[in-house]
């Protein structure tokens, strides 16, 4: 992994979201669309968000970890574990994707740094799979 630093991200907010918010109501966090109705916000807990009528938010941080990805080598070093072709990916989107035999869930956050995130369950076997030379 020359060039690439793989470090954990840490306990994190994040809110998992089923329906159509309102997106003024997302404003000021990192919201990443998974599906037509799907999201994730980042950094935000449900008390953050107003109540909304058809829209079910769930405080789910303590089911995710992650870890980032970043380095001048970052994008070839996640081309050779990933199938996407990662050239397209602005800074900021988001995609789920399957690494090691596991849904992961891969954010571009600039030019050389990436997140990974995977459900908590997962989280040692797929962090020694990400290390493995």
């Amino acid at each position: 992994m020359t060039g690439v630093e793989v470090l954990p991200l840490g306990p994190e907010r994040i809110v998992a979201i089923d329906g159509r918010p309102d997106p003024t109501a997302l404003a000021g966090f990192v919201c990443l669309r998974l599906g037509e109705a799907e999201y994730m916000l980042l950094g935000a807990t449900v008390t953050d968000l107003p109540p909304a009528g058809d829209v079910l938010a769930v405080d789910v941080g303590d089911a995710w970890e992650g870890w980032s990805v970043a380095g001048p080598g970052a994008a070839d070093f996640l081309a050779r574990i990933c199938a996407l072709d990662l050239a397209g990916f602005a800074p900021g989107a988001a995609v789920r994707t399957a690494m090691g035999g596991i849904a992961v869930l891969l954010r571009r956050i600039g030019e050389t740094s990436w997140e990974l995130r995977v459900e908590r369950s997962y989280a040692g076997w797929f962090e020694a799979w990400l290390r493995a030379p």
